[in-house]
C-alpha cells in the first residue's frame, strides 16, 4: 500500500514535521496556552512511533489538523483546539504511556483533553449563530428575516 506522500501540499494550509505544526494551532485558532502540551503529546506519538516524516495540514472549512505519517494511506491523527486524538486501532498508531483523556463517540478515536478544555467544548472560535426560524409550510429552519426559499416569505418568530 503507497502512502499519501505529499497529499497535504494540496491544501493553502499544511506542514512537514512537528515543529512546523505553531503554523497550524494559529490557524485554528488554538489558545496559547494549550500549544505546548499539544506539542509535547504530538512528539511523544510521533517518538512512539518512530515516525521518519510527519505531515499535516487543514481542511478550509474545519477548525481541525489532520496528521498522518511515512508509509499510512490515511490520517491517523488529528488536533482541534482542546485536543489531540488518534485511531483508536493500535495497529495503525502505538500510543505514548500518557494516559488517554479523550475518546470519541464511536470509539474510533482516542486522545487527551488539552488544558482547560471540557470534552465537547471545542475551544475554537466561536461563530456567530444567526437566529432561525421554522417555516410553517415546510417545518425546514430558515435564517430569522430572510426570504424563505420553500415559500418565499420573510418569516419571523
Amino acid at each position: 500500500m503507497n502512502g499519501k506522500g505529499d497529499a497535504n501540499k494540496r491544501y493553502r494550509v499544511h506542514g512537514d514535521g512537528v515543529d512546523s505544526l505553531s503554523t497550524g494551532f494559529h490557524e485554528i485558532a488554538m489558545p496559547e496556552h494549550r500549544r505546548g502540551e499539544a506539542l509535547a503529546i504530538v512528539r511523544e506519538v510521533v517518538e512512539t512511533n518512530d515516525v521518519r516524516e510527519f505531515r499535516w495540514y487543514r481542511y478550509e472549512d474545519k477548525d481541525e489538523l489532520c496528521c498522518y505519517w511515512d508509509d499510512h494511506a490515511a490520517n491517523v491523527l488529528w488536533i482541534t483546539a482542546n485536543n489531540v486524538h488518534v485511531k483508536a486501532d493500535t495497529s495503525l498508531v502505538r500510543r505514548p504511556q500518557r494516559t488517554t483523556t479523550w475518546r470519541d463517540r464511536d470509539g474510533g478515536c482516542v486522545g487527551w483533553l488539552l488544558a482547560g478544555a471540557d470534552r465537547g467544548a471545542g475551544g475554537g472560535r466561536q461563530r456567530p449563530k444567526a437566529a432561525e426560524v421554522l417555516c410553517p409550510v415546510t417545518y425546514l429552519l430558515h435564517p430569522a428575516g430572510s426570504v424563505c426559499p420553500d415559500c418565499d416569505v420573510a418569516h419571523s418568530e
